[in-house]
């Protein structure tokens, strides 16, 4: 998304500064999640961490879709609404798994 900061915006009609945040936000959480995913064992705060930022960002999402609504287009729209459905899935089943996400089990 940062590269695309040029262009998406205007596709999106989202403000420069909210597809720039949005963007950031995507990559530290992809940071984050892949270094906790390399990890042979995952401490239950990092992985509580994870699943409360997930939460928030669903909900985030879906406070953007209510303010965005007048102005955004159908691409942006369906963007943050795709993006907070699939977090807060997301979350819902790593809460789910807490568990089993602690430790990589050998196949």
């Amino acid at each position: 998304m940062l590269v695309l900061t040029p262009w998406l915006p205007g596709w999106y009609g989202f403000p420069r500064e909210l597809h720039f945040t949005i963007a950031v936000a995507n990559l530290a959480y992809g940071l984050y999640a892949l270094a906790l995913a390399q990890r042979l064992r995952r401490p239950p705060g990092a992985l509580l961490l994870l699943i409360v930022a997930n939460t928030a960002w669903g909900l985030l999402c879906a406070a953007l879709l209510l303010h965005l609504w007048p102005s955004a287009t159908a691409w942006g729209l369906a963007h943050v609404a795709l993006e907070g459905l699939a977090v807060g899935m997301l979350a819902r089943w790593e809460w789910r798994h807490r568990d089993d996400l602690r430790a990589v089990i050998d196949a």
